[in-house]
């Protein structure tokens, strides 16, 4: 599992240090890629590498379109849509502000929430054959990943909720221990459930508690965590196709109390494979801004 394969990245940069490029999975070794300087000076702070058309785009991943033609611009004040290839906007729609960031871009429809400063609770959903925007919900819901079927995400830190797309219903379908566990984070979409994360708070930060995977009828698989990453946390999840990828903060010494010296690498999950450490060294400012691939 990623083995062989080229991470495009991101890192926290400096005026004048190229900003992203790639990542060897698993050796480590990071390369500077110089076309991403252009990109940062229009990119907000964000960028990523868009397969299709085999170049960097000034937008987040999630932002892109399945084939990769189209992408959502970050930051504006009405919705653009622009054109991976030239940068042109092809579509834009007026929105007052709200929504503004992407939950997930699918073949006919982009599903969007709202954010900053006393946000609007809700789900939107832009039709992209239609181009129309509707809210679709107002449940007081942080929305984390979707796709046609359903959303899902968290309420009240430690509550996962699912919307059903064709019904409007919202059902709370897990809870994670509010005796132990002081946050819940749906990861991202396995199947036709989700990738559940709960943590607490250690002595090393927040610290993994535990790992399901919950799905729409409400039943919940635990999912075993490796002894290389028990006392640590999963960090900065990003769908890779059914595999989801981490930025891992994990203990040098397993075994050790949960104090020990910690180190950063890269973790996965699919299903045929379980959870797993993958790399052992990944720097920790990094950022998942693409697919990996294969070199």
């Amino acid at each position: 599992m990623f083995s062989g394969c080229r991470l495009p990245v991101l890192l926290s940069h400096q005026q004048g240090e190229t900003p992203a490029g790639w990542l060897d999975v698993p050796g480590g070794r990071f390369t500077p890629d110089p076309a991403t300087n252009a990109v940062a000076d229009k990119a907000y702070g964000q960028m990523a590498w868009d397969t299709a058309v085999g170049q960097w785009v000034p937008t987040d991943a999630r932002s892109i379109s399945p084939d990769g033609t189209k992408y959502v611009a970050p930051n504006r004040s009405d919705i653009e849509i622009v054109d991976a290839r030239s940068g042109a906007t092809i579509h834009r729609i007026a929105t007052h502000n709200w929504p503004n960031y992407v939950i997930a871009y699918t073949s006919s429809a982009i599903y969007m929430g709202a954010t900053g400063q006393a946000p609007p609770p809700g789900l939107w959903k832009v039709d992209t054959g239609s181009w129309t925007l509707a809210q679709i919900s107002t449940a007081d819901v942080d929305w984390d990943v979707a796709d046609d079927t359903a959303a899902w995400g968290t309420y009240g830190g430690l509550g996962v909720r699912r919307l059903d797309l064709a019904t409007r219903r919202v059902t709370e379908l897990y809870r994670a221990d509010p005796n132990r566990d002081s946050g819940a984070l749906v990861a991202g979409l396995v199947g036709s459930g989700v990738f559940v994360t709960t943590f607490y708070q250690g002595v090393s930060g927040e610290q993994l508690s535990s790992v399901v995977v919950v799905h729409p009828d409400g039943s919940v698989v635990h999912v075993d965590v490796p002894p290389a990453l028990r006392y640590g946390s999963l960090e900065k999840p990003f769908q890779d196709g059914p595999t989801l990828l981490f930025l891992a903060y994990y203990p040098l010494e397993p075994a050790a109390p949960p104090a020990s010296l910690h180190e950063w690498g890269l973790a996965a999950y699919d299903p045929a494979h379980g959870l797993t450490l993958v790399m052992t060294k990944a720097p920790e400012d990094l950022y998942f801004v693409g697919r990996c691939t294969l070199v």
